[in-house]
């Protein structure tokens, strides 16, 4: 769980967001808020990369997220 306040604005393609309990699918133009300390997932769907931009508050510290960096997988579901 990330230790910040995060905005996702959808760019390109086409997702499936969780917040907490709540699912739902996004596409460009959508933003997603979600909250600090509450547990999220995303992941793309269809052939289109699923492109966004997230902004953080307060500032946001590479080193309390150990995946920092790394890939991810399109279609992995963590």
């Amino acid at each position: 769980m990330q230790a910040t306040d995060e905005i996702y604005f959808v760019l390109s393609g086409r997702g499936l967001v969780s917040v907490g309990d709540e699912s739902g699918e996004v596409g460009p133009g959508d933003a997603v808020w979600i909250p600090a300390g509450v547990p999220q997932k995303i992941r793309a769907l269809g052939s289109v990369p699923l492109t966004f931009l997230c902004a953080c508050g307060p500032a946001y510290l590479p080193e309390r997220d150990q995946r920092m960096g790394e890939a991810a997988v399109i279609g992995a579901w963590p």
